[in-house]
This record gives structure tokens, sequence and C-alpha cells, in this order.
């Protein structure tokens, strides 16, 4: 059994579907379920659900572990109610003790969460999934039922107090329900409750209620639209929604799949946010500050839009000329993607699957996971050394033993440190595969690794045209390695994967060398003197050789420094996952906009 599964009750199925994993189904359940302790009967009912006895429950949870699944998340609901505590808390004490391998995911209606006494056993959960449909009394009672019995400010209070104790991840749930909740007051009214409280994410889904379904209307994309933009700015903010509503006799478990199980799978990549804020600083995607050469605006004029009914040159010949040139290289030595994500999906088709897994550091680029998951191909993760620098550690290539791809960014995101040229060259001739080293911020740093393209048959340098070039919203990459290894990737391309207008642009940019040269000298710049004015407020500042400083604020609580920065409109990235938690990255703006975020972080770590 292998893949990212849930082991749980069958209404943990839409937690399956966030998350982008699939739903093993517990067999002593034929309906959506909740587990307790039912002492003195084997089939106790409450509000139409079954119950099913724990210690039966923990039989089969351990008949499914023994078989050593890879599962994401062993998930259960009810975690909150009362009746059900018993049972939730002696599951809870079985998982952690039996089985600590595994992860452990609590569903719960977030008015449970006002018993206090829950808290305890409900925060040893890795994940939290409270549902929250109602931005007052009013509209909770409308949407569950009227004479529901809450103190609402009470619940708030108590909920909010829950989500700043926790120290598990907490994903929110907000049901929308047309004409109750979602009109611009009820959204406001969310965000001012969400604001104060500690979530690691939100998802908005519509109500899927059996009984009811058919009285409620689903919420529309501009529904969702005005969520995600008034909640984004306190958390992480996507939506799950139906396109159409469940008739009361759909059939909801088993549905047929037509992805291959990797894709079912998959946790999709989530590309830095494009916030729309007002005065907004954007210091989050690593971005260049500044607009691409202005040989661009000439070569965009000077196009001739009548040659668009034609296709582009198929393999870009004349940009990859231009590349080669630059690089000391032929032709027959480099290929052109859209963008280098387009470049990454050829090479992981290439060299990963079942039986070929890849090698990557950690931290680094999320969307190498991915990629490997796509070709169901394991992936092998090298923690760097967080007390050098992060830094590789020195039995890196042991660990990676066994791979066909090795991949590693150079300098590496998200922590921004180049890794010895002399370390890389000897990861170059000893690694028995296809070294990978992702230049994207190569024109940042000190050195590069381009000359290890041709010295060795077995890499491949890739750069970019986002970073340094100004040219992000242009999508173009390119890579750069022996003659057969370039050929092989041809195979693989899109028969016109770079359009005929990128085409042109991205070369006008590229060979205006001088312009280069300025903007990338105007960034290192920037980069020295932003380290040394956040080194005054005591951060620790990982050496950079990218155009984005990765620090930790002298509290090591970078969640907190991201969101004071956020509610300041001035815009950082944010990773809960690595290294704890303690940093945030910072990409290099305009004078003007770090100014902006030393206003804004000196009041606070200055004193």
């Amino acid at each position: 059994m292998n893949g990212k599964y849930v082991f749980g009750p069958l209404n943990s199925r839409r937690l399956g579907k966030s998350l982008g994993v699939s739903l093993i189904p517990p067999k002593t359940c034929q309906l959506d379920c909740i587990y307790c302790e039912a002492k003195a009967t084997t089939n106790l009912t409450c509000c139409r659900k079954e119950y099913v006895p724990t210690a039966e429950v923990i039989r089969e949870l351990d008949e499914v572990l023994a078989q050593k699944p890879e599962l994401d998340y062993i998930t259960f609901s009810g975690a909150g109610e009362p009746m059900l505590h018993s049972g939730i808390t002696a599951i809870i004490s079985h998982i952690k003790n039996r089985h600590p391998e595994y992860k452990l995911c609590l569903l719960t209606n977030a008015v449970a969460l006002e018993d206090e006494s829950l808290w305890q056993d409900i925060n040893k959960a890795d994940l939290i999934v409270p549902s929250f449909d109602g931005s007052n009394e009013a509209e909770f009672k409308a949407i569950n039922r009227p004479e529901a019995s809450i103190d609402f400010d009470r619940f708030v209070q108590k909920f909010t107090a829950f989500t700043k104790q926790c120290s598990s991840t907490v994903k929110l749930e907000l049901f929308i329900v047309p004409g109750i909740n979602d009109s611009d007051d009820s959204i406001a009214r969310f965000a001012a409750l969400l604001k104060e409280m500690r979530l690691d994410s939100i998802e908005l889904n519509s109500l899927d209620r059996p009984g009811t379904v058919e009285n409620i209307p689903l919420p529309d994309g501009e529904t969702f639209e005005r969520f995600i933009k008034a909640l984004s700015p306190i958390a992480p903010c996507a939506a799950i929604r139906r396109t159409t509503p469940r008739s009361s006799n759909e059939r909801r478990w088993p549905q047929k799949s037509y992805f291959r199980a990797e894709i079912d799978a998959l946790e999709g990549y989530a590309p830095g946010e494009q916030p729309k804020f007002t005065n907004l600083v954007k210091l989050n995607t690593n971005e260049n500050p500044w607009p691409p050469s202005p040989a661009v605006e000439k070569a965009w004029r000077e196009f001739d839009w009548k040659r668009l009914n034609r296709y582009p040159d198929p393999c870009a010949d004349k940009l990859r000329d231009a590349f080669a040139s630059v690089n000391g290289v032929k032709r027959e030595n480099v290929i052109v993607g859209n963008g280098s994500d387009d470049l990454l999906t050829m090479i992981f088709r290439a060299f990963t699957s079942p039986e070929l897994p890849v090698a990557i550091p950690e931290p680094t680029y999320s969307l190498y996971p991915v990629l490997a998951a796509m070709q169901g191909a394991k992936v092998i993760k090298i923690a760097l050394d967080e007390d050098k620098d992060f830094d590789l550690p020195g039995d890196f290539l042991a660990q990676a033993e066994g791979a066909n791809l090795l991949i590693f960014p150079r300098p590496n995101a998200p922590t921004g440190n180049a890794f010895a040229k002399e370390d890389v060259r000897r990861l170059c001739r000893e690694f028995n595969g296809i070294v990978v080293i992702d230049e994207a911020y190569g024109d940042f740093s000190a050195d590069n690794c381009m000359e290890f393209a041709l010295q060795f048959p077995n890499v491949l340098v890739m750069r970019t045209m986002s970073k340094s070039y100004g040219l992000a919203g242009l999508r173009l990459g390119y890579a750069v390695g022996a003659k057969e290894l370039i050929d092989g990737l041809m195979k693989l391309k899109d028969s016109y994967n770079v359009d005929m207008i990128s085409q042109v642009i991205a070369e006008a940019a590229f060979l205006d060398r001088e312009y280069f040269n300025a903007r990338c000298a105007a960034i290192k710049e920037q980069r020295s003197a932003l380290a040394s004015q956040l080194a005054a407020l005591n951060f620790r500042i990982i050496p950079s050789e990218a155009n984005f400083l990765f620090v930790s604020p002298p509290d090591g609580d970078g969640e907190r420094c991201f969101k004071l920065l956020r509610e300041a409109a001035v815009v950082v990235r944010y990773f809960p996952k690595a290294a704890g938690g303690k940093y945030v990255r910072i990409t290099i703006g305009t004078p003007e906009e770090c100014a902006r975020l030393m206003e804004i972080l000196t009041p606070v770590y200055g004193k």
C-alpha cells in the first residue's frame, strides 16, 4: 500500500481532498461515522450517525497499520464532542504510544472547543481542523438550528484562546452559505474574528449537509474570491467547492477516480501569493523590483504582430545561440523552456520513476517533491545543517546513495546560501546519477557552476529570466549540459513550448548586458545594506548570495514577524515547516521598499 493516504471515517474525505491525499475508509462504518466508547450497546446511534465501540476501532486501526501504509494522516472526526471524548482520548493515547511514526488529524466543530477540558487531549494531534460557519449568533442559528443554545461571544472568546495556546497545526474550515453569511458585512465580521486567532490556514467550503443540502444554494466563484481577498491577509486561504448541489440519493462513497494513483495522492504546488493590497510592498516571491531592460520595450514595439498566424521556432534556435554565446557553449548544449519549471518537469519525467528516486536538500524549492510525486518517485530528503548556516552535511553523498537524480538550487532557496563550489564539484564528480544545479539566483552570487555543465557528462545547469532580468511575467528559462542530455530532454518538451513573442523579448533583455549588470549590482548592494540593518536589530541573517534574505527575528518567532508586516501591507514569505518556523524570507526590494520594511520592524525589535 503505497502513496499518500488518510485513514479514517468517511466524512474525512473532504479533508483528504483539501490535503491532496486519498482516503482509506474504515471497514466498520457504512455511513459517515464518528467513534465513541459504546459501553452498553454495540450500535449506539445519535443524530443519524452510527457510533462504533472504541475497542473495535483500535483493533481495525492496528490491522491497517500492520501493513505499514504510507499514510499522511490518521484522522478522526467528532473529536470535540463531549460524549465522544473518552473514545477519542483512548484512540489518541493508543496512536501516540503504539504508532508514534504516524501523524494524527482531528476534525471537530469549533463550538465544541468552548469546553477547555477537551483542549489537552485534542492538542496532542498534529493537525486540527475545526469547522466554523457563523460570523455572529444570528448566522450560527440560521445555519445550524434556530433553537441552538449558544453564547456566541463566549464561544468565540474560548475558541480564540484555544488557537493561541494550541501547538498543533490549525486548518480552519469555514462554511459559506449564500444569503446567510456571505454579505460584505459578514465577511468583514469573519475577518475581524479570525484576525485574533492563530491559524495556519483557512479553507473555504460550501455547506454539504445530508437532508438539507437541496435547500441550500452553493456559493459562486465571485463569493469565494471575496472571502479569499478578505481573509488571505490573516492566513493562507483557499477554496474547496462543489460545482453542483448533491442530491439526497447521490452516493457519497466510493466515487470512481479517473486519475492515476499518484495524482489522486498529490498535494499540488502552491505558488507564491500575489496579494492585492492597497499600497502594497511586495517582498515575498523574489521578483526583481525594477522593470526589465528598455530593450524589451523596443523589441515589443518593433515586433511584427502579423507573424502571429505562424507557429514559433519550436527549438528557439536564435535564443539558444544567444545563451550559448554568452555562456561559452554551443547551441547543441542549450535547451529553452517556458520558465524553469517547464524544464524541471522535463527533467523529472526523464530521470525519475517509482524505481528511480530523487535526492534533494531540506529545506529547498518546494516544487521538487511535487514533480517527484507526479512520477511516483521516492524523495530522499537530506537535512541541511542549520548550525552551519544551512550548509551541506558532510555525509550528503552517502545519504543520496540510490537516487538517480540529485537536484538542488545554488544559491539555495529559501535559505539563500551558496554551497561551496568545490563541494558541488565533488558532488558532480562522485554522484552516480544526474546532477541538476538550479541557478535561478546564480546571477546574484559571487560565483556560479556553469562550467560544470560541460566538464561533467551527468550535469545540467539551469538559469531563468525571471529574477535578474526582471521577466517573471514572461516565463522563460534555459538549461545547459552535454549534448546527449539536451537531446534526451528535447524528446520530452512540448512541440512549441516557447511562444514567438517570448523568444523575441527574452533575446532583447538577455543581450543588454550593461543593464543586466547594473541591476544585479544594485540588488547586491541593497542586499548588503538590508542585512546590516536587520543585524543591528539582532536578527539572525543567513549569509545570502541570492536576491533575498532568510532571517530569524530575535525572539525566533517567524510567524509573528510575518503577521505584523502583513498587517502593514508589507508581504514577506513565511515557512512554517522550515527550521521550526523561525524564519521569514525577504525579497530585496527597492531602497524605498526596504526602508518601509525597516520602519515597521525597528519599533518592534529595536527596543
